[in-house]
């Protein structure tokens, strides 16, 4: 893989999770103190996001999305543990980033990330 190099003109959506920024921009109200970490994948890509209503998403995503989209792992936590876990997500799934917040992998990889995270932000 050819070496990417940074600078101004650098699209945002280029940009892998390992050179990102660590502060997540979440803005979204958590009604009822909840914000969901989702896993959606699609034809051989995951995404990784934050939620407060993850059907809502997932129905905006499959609007913009000829093919399904299936939410594959899902799990409420307070918003400022659920913006540290899609972090932490993404960080463990660095090596597979494709775009924005997608990343080329397996069903299995993208849920075990996933799991892997939450169990280890409970603990």
């Amino acid at each position: 893989m050819p070496e990417l190099k940074l600078d101004k003109s650098t699209p945002k959506y280029a940009i892998p999770p390992s050179l990102r920024s660590r502060e997540n921009t979440y803005r979204g109200v958590a009604k009822y103190g909840g914000v969901s970490l989702y896993v959606l994948y699609c034809r051989g890509y995951a995404k990784i996001g934050l939620s407060t209503d993850v059907k809502k998403r997932t129905g905006n995503i499959q609007a913009a999305c000829p093919f399904p989209v299936n939410v594959i792992f899902q799990y409420s936590m307070p918003k400022k543990r659920a913006m540290k876990a899609e972090i932490e997500t993404m960080l463990e799934l660095d090596a597979f980033h494709f775009h924005h917040d997608w990343f080329k992998c397996s069903r299995g990889h993208a849920i075990y990330a996933a799991q892997k995270v939450v169990d280890k932000l409970q603990r």
